[in-house]
């Protein structure tokens, strides 16, 4: 960022008793210094005074100077702007070192009020900053030692103050500190601010900003600086992907992955494939994204060796670590399977699963492998194919403990849809036994007693379940369907809310909260929940019909007349809806206009009383 440059100063003068007063900027002319000689008239520069007395010489020009004295003289000594502590005295480098200690302790304190959430605050800290580096600079200036500016400094402060901008939200101001910096021409490394600009185009959803910015960082990073290179990519690639480029985004991956491969850019070329629907790019990509080498620590293989056998091995931090890092790879290559197996053949979306489980399987990942046979069986529960779900299913009844487990666990559901409650109760303890820690498996045996009329015993499988895993959506709805049973409305509501609370679009959990709420009492909440409901389900005759009882039960018939007519125009076979109609007009004493709804209900309904 450029400075302005530093202000003029004009040295003053010390004023001394007999002399004359020298001047700066702002200070009036020095008067004309008279002395007189005998006889009353002016002396001159002759001597035509007394021998003895020196006189000043008078100047032309207003420079606040006086003449030497002659020597055996008493005159008056000129007045020197480098006088030791004279007021306009250049600033001593102890001065100049105390002010930039100064901005030092600025930037550091703006630094550490942006991560402490006070963008005010480091904004404040990082001006102050500015404003006293520019001071540095002048200071610096004046004392004629401008080569020793820092421009360094000046660097880090402007970072600082665009720094400072973004963290209080003001992404416009940064985006000027930032261009101003590379536009000064005076750091080389300025051109990777292009980098925090494209963040914040990206932040602000300007994502052909934030790819051209992203890009033109990309031209400035030198090859040494592989990773940063890689990662800039990157970027770029996400942003075209945001802006619905997929085909530039899988030509940006598609360059990571020849010079850096890793799981993760080789899963969003999977998705950029997936999403121009291209085939053939979906099984080179997927074949990729199996070819990146999984995180295998070589440099610890054989030091089981070293220890003794019956002691158990310390907790090694670094294996942890790559155990992590493989865990997240796997489900990078889970998920892809998942997303490309149905479109890989339209026509027969099962060839899809089995050809991702063989690439799987020839790629040395066997438990993945079975995790896409699961996949497989889920969706043909999805397309309603039990008997095609129940013969792969049956499958893992060779596999290890866990995966027979998940299998059982689906197992005991179809087996529970198909009204199969001893199947399901066996599939169900199978579950269990094999896995106690797994919540799915404590749901599902909390299912079948819920199905058996035991909501007690459901309910308390649903409260180890949470137990385990206090967010698992499914034990929630269904304890507030067994406190339901019960008859516990108002713990089934807080449980609903709770639901609500981490899953705000949960339909089913809308419609249990506005119901309880009804039976509650709580009428006004009521209408509450069923509206956020009519926001899922915007033509829902049986929603629309409730919600305008409610609003009858608060007197509001215009507004129930409303959603009474909108739910007949949804479905006009709904007998609560044209009763209501119906009695609507009667309580008006327009019985013609009753007459349609009646005679509907009469058709839907013939042998129905009302």
């Amino acid at each position: 960022m450029d400075s302005p440059p530093p202000r003029a100063s004009t040295p003053l003068g010390r004023a001394s008793s007999g002399s004359l007063t020298s001047y700066g900027s702002g200070l009036a002319p020095p008067r004309t210094s008279v002395l007189l000689a005998k006889g009353g008239r002016p002396g001159t520069g002759l001597g035509g005074g007394s021998p003895t007395t020196a006189r000043p010489m008078t100047s032309s020009k207003a420079a606040g100077y006086t003449s030497p004295a002659r020597s055996g003289t008493g005159g008056a000594h000129p007045a020197s702007p480098s006088k030791a502590g004279a007021p306009g005295a250049a600033p001593t480098r102890e001065q100049c070192e105390a002010l930039e200690e100064r901005v030092h302790a600025l930037l550091e304190a703006a630094a550490e009020r942006g991560a402490a959430g006070d963008g005010s605050g480091a904004v404040d800290a990082a001006k102050e900053a500015a404003r006293r580096e520019q001071r540095l600079c002048a200071m610096l200036e004046a004392a004629g030692t401008g080569d020793q500016i820092s421009l360094d400094l000046k660097y880090a402060v402007s970072v600082a103050l665009g720094a400072a901008y973004e963290a209080n939200g003001q992404p416009t101001d940064a985006l000027g500190v930032y261009s101003q910096v590379i536009k000064s021409r005076l750091f080389p490394q300025a051109g990777w601010l292009r980098l925090n600009m494209g963040a914040i185009h990206f932040s602000q959803r300007d994502y052909a900003a934030a790819a051209k910015q992203w890009r033109m960082a990309l031209d400035l990073t030198p090859p040494a600086y592989q990773r940063m290179r890689l990662n800039t990519q990157r970027n770029i690639g996400l942003a075209l992907v945001r802006a619905g480029r997929y085909a530039e985004a899988s030509e940006a991956f598609g360059a990571i992955m020849q010079e850096g491969p890793d799981h993760q850019t080789a899963y969003n070329l999977v998705l950029c494939a997936a999403a121009m629907g291209d085939a053939e790019l979906m099984r080179q990509s997927f074949a990729q994204l199996l070819q990146v080498p999984p995180y295998v620590d070589d440099s610890l293989e054989g030091e089981s060796s070293l220890e003794d056998a019956g002691e158990p091995a310390e907790p090694d931090a670094l294996q942890e670590a790559l155990q992590a890092k493989q865990a997240e790879a796997d489900g990078y290559i889970l998920s892809a399977a998942r997303a490309i197996a149905p479109l890989l053949h339209p026509g027969n979306w099962a060839r899809g699963f089995e050809w991702c489980r063989e690439q799987l399987a020839a790629a040395g990942y066997a438990a993945l492998a079975s995790e896409v046979q699961l996949a497989r069986a889920n969706e043909h529960l999805a397309q309603r194919e039990y008997a095609a779900a129940v013969g792969l299913l049956k499958e893992f009844e060779r596999a290890d403990s866990k995966q027979r487990a998940r299998a059982a666990v689906n197992l005991s559901t179809l087996h529970l849809l198909e009204g199969q409650l001893e199947a399901a109760d066996g599939y169900a303890q199978y579950c269990c036994e094999a896995d106690p820690g797994s919540t799915a498996a404590l749901v599902s045996a909390g299912n079948v007693h819920l199905a058996r009329g035991e909501a007690e015993a459901a309910l308390q499988l649903y409260e180890d379940a949470l137990q385990l895993e206090p967010s698992c959506l499914q034990a929630q709805y269904n304890a507030g369907l067994a406190c339901r049973a019960l008859g516990l409305h108002d713990r089934a509501l807080a449980l609903m809310q709770q639901l609500l609370h981490e899953a705000p679009g949960h339909a089913e959990a809308m419609l249990q909260a506005g119901d309880l709420c009804d039976q509650l009492g709580d009428t006004a909440h009521a209408v509450e929940w069923f509206t956020r409901l009519l926001t899922k389900a915007p033509h829902d005759s049986g929603v629309l019909s409730r919600l305008g009882a409610l609003h009858a039960k608060l007197g509001d018939e215009a507004e129930a007349l409303a959603c009474h007519t909108e739910a007949h125009a949804a479905d006009r076979t709904n007998l609560d809806t044209l009763s209501w109609l119906g009695a609507h007009y009667v309580r008006r004493q327009d019985y013609v206009g009753a007459i349609p709804y009646f005679e509907a209900a009469a058709r839907v309904q013939p042998r129905e009383v009302r």
